[in-house]
């Protein structure tokens, strides 16, 4: 807010003037040139209009004008009649003296060591010298003043906007200084305005005080003038300002007389006058309204009246014709509209005939009334008072399930208590309206609800809680108003409530049955059953959808759309533990399907056995519904899956978990279910399929062959497996394809109880083994069709048979769409729809944003899938320990990597930023970047591997491990080396022989790998070499107990696998795995990356936290 404070302010006068200006200010406002100052504030600001005393016998009239809104810097302005016209010194008094009377209102001290005899000699020379004021210097006004009204003519050339001139048949006033003459006369001679502007009032001519008031109505009359400062003679009282009224009171208390000219009397009202309008009766049954104003118990026709400034701020009311006229000035109660104003300026009479007279005393005058008093002064018309509004709240209820809320203001009439017009609550006010805003808020203030029905119906504006205009309430929210909240409000003393009518209703007790029936396969599918469901409560069945809907929006209860006979609504409560765990089972089995369906029925996969399982605790199930229900009781219910002795042709013992796991095994096959056995590396696995395999071949010989589809280098081992545990079983292995092979497909299965093929030659003969009936598709190291948009996937799929077997130690090795894949084959309806999949289940999960989600996919796993870790079932299995060991790059080694790096990371890294959040961008620069991913890697083992001419800085890590392999060897251990890199495995091998160590090597581009493995296991050769690819599954080398890993990878499963080739069953010895990586290198990157995919498989099969694949982020970590 502006205050004087902040116009007196240094800063600011100096924005606008020199030093020099504001100094001399400074001495005028000490000196009191300063006369006569009014400060008047408004809304923004400040307006100070002041007299100021020259330097020499002249007096100028000053207006300094400061505004600002909000925060905005001040705006000021002035002007003044002095030669410099504006921001001059008596701005800067004019300014300063007015903070200084805000800041110290007090009249100044007494002169010193005057004696209190002075004081009251001065006090008392009034009385003792007679009425006149003395000069200042003591001496008798010489002369006196007056301020004379005039009678001034029209003139004739005066025109207005609007309809016409003003019918007023009075002359305007002007006012005009006039000094008593010799004869006691008031004359004009020898004062004037301009007189009185350069007068010095310390003259002794005139009082002082008089001087000083008839300034400042010059003063009004010059601010309010938008042109310069003139020598008029006479001041129109009209266009004076509002600060007349201040001014007349102030000549009345110094003295300052004022006279008529034109006229006998005028008069200054105490009190304000009041525009108005008279009814009078025509005598005909109409009426005729007249304007005026009245003060006191005096009224005049508008005719009569002159209003006063612009805006209107007062009025002059004549009484009498010519010299007996007696004028009476008042300032007005307040500004009258611009249609009022036109009214009384055209001074037009508005005449109503008889037929109008209804709509003039019940709608008109209602509203004139807010605009101008209305009466009749004669009594001949009875003015109505306006009608009071009345808050009403109406109800309109549609079939027992929707009532309609409306609220309105009925206006009535205080005499008769009729409804005479109806607003609605939100309606603008209508063109002849009748509304009083400040009753309506008075009566919204009064509205003090129960807190049920305040949140109910009213909303928080800025005037406060105010109630929503109109309001839909439908099903419950309908009910629970009319029995909960109605009651409450039918009596409330601040509205009344209309209603045509309530329904009455009835809660249905019961508790709830759930019927399932089958219904239809879709499109002939086998692995999806439809059911319809049906609910009932209290022997009422109450709709699946509505019972959904409820609970999903957190409704307990649900109204029905059927009543008794007497008209009664019934409703029911769905806050029973049943409805809530239905509500949930559909919407996790719905999450996995969304085809359409009818809202009273659901679709369940076959083997989503954790779902059947609750559906039979739920409800009745029919007898197609009650075999899957029984099948679930047996995987994921207390039943458990009964234990199957192990075949008679088995030539090995069991140990417990392979015996419960031969029992699973063969409960999936015999009720031609899928599955995955995803027990950790070295449990056995093979021996426990092969004992489903003789098992089932010993209930039904002449059924169709097994197939296993396996690594190549595992093709081999299945059959000396089966050689060994199962040799009772016809096994014919696949090894080459059908343009090198003697026999088609068809005459090698004819009589096998067991075909053996690879994922290579399955996918290039596709057709052939899709054509072939099997008993079994089992697929092993089935990590090799994770990708389900490969080609060796698609073959798989091809191949059908009534039971399908996942067998792997890692069901996921990077994301959760690996998962899918092994499912879609093993249990094909449990997730059906691989994006669905993605977007529902995976990617949530691996953001690490969906523990619930992360819940319902291990429930949905569970029956399907089989894992058991060593730690949980072997214990017996020697114990295995692992150590990174840290090794420091040379300095010429490092300064090459660093180099390296530093070019890699700029150019990977633009690309990433570049990709931003965009797969497709992403998966378009994948190949540059693991390719830079592999020179990096590459230079943290040795730097030749990307550059011979780096040969002779030689590998840091290679001296490491000669260094333990020589030492191991010495002591009788053995020892398996992985690289994922050949180049340097054959580094590796040629310095190990230099050193005069012996090594067997297997990679992929081995001829015979059977003798390679044969030749280390049966042979004495320390170190085996092998290639991470190649040899990282299917093979068992427990000759071996200490397991080097060389370069470090990100995939855990992967070296996993890897080392149990060594720690497995048939492991006699602790096992060591030693994994080296390069400090300082993108290797220490890759082992915090691969810590946190870790996670995502415990998070899935174990039950840990949860952590993602790898994404755009962590390639920018591999390379930050």
């Amino acid at each position: 807010m502006l205050t004087l404070a902040d116009l007196a302010d240094l800063a600011l006068l100096r924005r606008h003037m020199d030093e020099g200006t504001i100094d001399r200010g400074k001495a005028y406002a000490r000196g009191g040139y300063v006369i006569d100052l009014d400060v008047a504030r408004n809304r923004d600001g400040y307006v100070l209009q002041s007299s100021v005393a020259g330097s020499g016998v002249a007096t100028y009239q000053t207006v300094v004008s400061a505004r600002r809104d909000h925060d905005t810097p001040i705006e000021l302005y002035t002007a003044c009649s002095c030669p410099v016209s504006h921001f001059c010194k008596h701005a800067v008094a004019t300014v300063l003296v007015a903070h200084a009377r805000e800041v110290a209102p007090t009249s100044a001290p007494a002169a010193p060591g005057s004696s209190w005899e002075r004081i009251l000699d001065e006090l008392v020379a009034d009385v003792d010298e007679g009425p006149s004021s003395p000069g200042p210097d003591g001496r008798r006004a010489s002369g006196e003043l007056a301020l004379r009204f005039e009678v001034a003519p029209h003139r004739h050339d005066e025109r207005r906007f609007g309809r016409g001139a003003p019918s007023s048949a009075r002359s305007p006033l002007h006012l005009r200084p006039v000094t008593r003459g010799r004869r006691g006369e008031w004359i004009k001679k020898g004062v004037e305005w301009r007189d009185l502007v350069v007068a010095d009032p310390r003259d002794g001519r005139y009082v002082p005080e008089h001087v000083d008031v008839l300034r400042a109505i010059h003063g009004t009359h010059r601010a309010r003038m938008s042109y310069g400062f003139g020598s008029e003679d006479n001041l129109p009282l009209a266009k004076l300002g509002a600060s007349l009224w201040r001014l007349l009171r102030e000549a009345h208390e110094v003295g300052l007389p004022l006279v008529a000219s034109g006229f006998a009397e005028l008069r200054v009202a105490s009190q304000p006058a009041r525009l108005s309008m008279d009814a009078r009766a025509d005598g005909g049954g109409g009426a005729v309204l007249l304007a005026g104003a009245g003060v006191g118990g005096s009224w005049v026709p508008a005719e009569d009246a002159t209003l006063l400034g612009s805006p209107e701020h007062g009025v002059a009311l004549w009484e009498g014709e010519g010299d007996d006229a007696v004028v009476t000035l008042a300032p007005l109660d307040r500004a009258p509209t611009a249609a009022v104003r036109e009214l009384f300026l055209t001074g037009r009479t508005v005449a109503v005939p008889r037929e109008g007279m209804a709509d003039l005393l019940h709608t008109y005058l209602p509203r004139v009334r807010r605009l101008v008093e209305v009466t009749s002064r004669d009594d001949s018309v009875q003015v109505p008072e306006p009608p009071a509004p009345h808050l009403v709240l109406a109800l309109t209820w549609v079939d027992g399930h929707e009532v309609r809320l409306s609220w309105a203001w009925h206006y009535r009439s205080l005499a008769t208590g009729q409804t005479v017009r109806v607003f609605a609550l939100d309606e603008e006010p209508a063109p002849y309206g009748m509304r009083d805003a400040d009753l309506e808020r008075i009566s919204l203030d009064r509205l003090a609800l129960e807190d049920d029905a305040a949140v109910l119906l009213l909303r928080t504006t800025t005037a406060g809680p105010r109630p929503y205009p109109e309001l839909v309430l439908r099903e419950m929210d309908a009910v629970r108003f009319a029995e909960d909240v109605l009651p409450g409000l039918r009596d409330h003393p601040a509205f009344e409530v209309h209603t045509d009518g309530q329904p009455q209703f009835r809660e249905v007790v019961g508790k709830p049955e759930i019927q399932f029936t089958s219904a239809p396969a879709p499109s002939g599918r086998t692995d999806w059953l439809d059911l319809e469901v049906v609910v009932t409560i209290g022997g009422r069945q109450v709709g699946l959808a509505t019972i959904i809907e409820a609970i999903a929006t957190g409704q307990d209860k649900v109204l029905l759309h059927k009543t008794e006979p007497k008209g009664t609504y019934l409703y029911v409560s769905v806050d029973h533990p049943e409805l809530d765990a239905l509500a949930r089972m559909l919407a996790d089995a719905r999450a996995l399907d969304d085809r359409p369906r009818d809202v009273a029925t659901m679709s369940l996969a076959t083997q989503a056995f954790d779902l059947w399982d609750e559906l039979g605790e739920l409800g009745v199930v029919d007898v197609e519904a009650a075999r899957w229900v029984a099948l679930a009781r047996t995987l994921v219910g207390q039943d458990g899956v009964p234990d199957v002795a192990p075949p008679v042709g088995l030539k090995a013992t069991l140990r417990p978990y392979q015996r419960e796991g031969f029992s699973w095994l063969a409960f999936l096959a015999e009720h031609g279910l899928g599955g995955i056995l995803a027990d950790d590396m070295g449990l056995g696995k093979t021996l426990q399929t092969l004992a489903l395999i003789a098992h089932a071949r010993e209930r039904e010989p002449d059924a169709p062959p097994f197939l296993v589809v396996a690594p190549t280098s595992v093709v081999g081992t299945w059959a000396s497996e089966a050689a060994t545990f199962a040799p009772d079983l016809e096994v014919r292995t696949v090894t080459e394809s059908a343009a090198r092979r003697s026999q088609p497909l068809s005459d090698v299965a004819a009589g096998a109880d067991l075909v053996v093929t690879s994922y290579t030659l399955l996918r290039l003969e596709a057709d052939a083994y899709t054509r072939l009936a099997w008993s079994g598709r089992i697929l092993d190291e089935a990590q090799a069709v994770k990708n389900h948009r490969g080609k060796t996937y698609q073959a798989v799929r091809r191949v059908e048979a009534p039971f399908s077997l996942a067998i792997t130690g890692t069901p996921v090795e990077n994301d959760l769409m690996e998962l899918w894949s092994l499912l879609s084959l093993t249990a094909p309806g449990l997730f059906p729809y691989p994006l669905q999949f993605a977007k529902t289940v995976a990617h949530p999960i691996e953001k690490g944003g969906d523990a619930d989600l992360l819940a319902m996919l291990q429930r949905r796993i569970r029956p399907v899938l089989l894992r058991r870790t060593k730690d949980l079932v072997a214990s017996d299995l020697p114990p295995k320990q692992e150590q990174v060991l840290e090794v420091a790059l040379s300095a010429r080694h490092r300064k090459i990597y660093d180099t390296h790096l530093q070019r890699e990371r700029q150019r990977i890294l633009g690309l990433l930023e570049e990709a931003g959040d965009d797969e497709v961008a992403l998966r378009r620069h994948r190949i540059t970047i693991f390719a830079a991913l592999t020179r990096l890697r590459q230079l943290s083992l040795d730097p030749g591997l990307v550059d011979a001419a780096y040969d002779s800085v030689g590998s840091a890590k290679l001296d490491l491990l000669v260094e333990h392999v020589r030492e191991l060897a010495a002591e009788g251990h053995r020892a398996l080396v992985f690289s994922q890199f050949t180049s340097f495995l054959r580094r590796v091998q040629d310095r190990l022989e230099r050193e005069g160590l012996t090594t067997s090597y297997l990679d992929g581009s081995t001829r015979d790998r059977a003798a390679a493995i044969d030749g280390f296991k049966a042979g004495d050769q320390p170190v085996f070499l092998i290639s991470l690819k190649a040899g990282g599954v299917g093979l068992t080398l427990t000759e071996a107990d200490y397991v080097f890993v060389l370069d470090p990878w990100w995939n855990p499963a992967v070296e996993a696998q890897a080392v149990d080739r060594a720690h497995r069953i048939g492991q006699e010895s602790p096992v060591m795995v030693y994994r080296l990586v390069a400090t300082g290198t993108i290797e220490e990157k890759v082992v915090e990356l691969k810590a946190r995919k870790a996670e995502l498989v415990a998070s899935v099969l174990d039950g840990g936290a949860s952590f993602g694949g790898l994404t755009a982020d962590d390639l920018a970590g591999l390379f930050g």
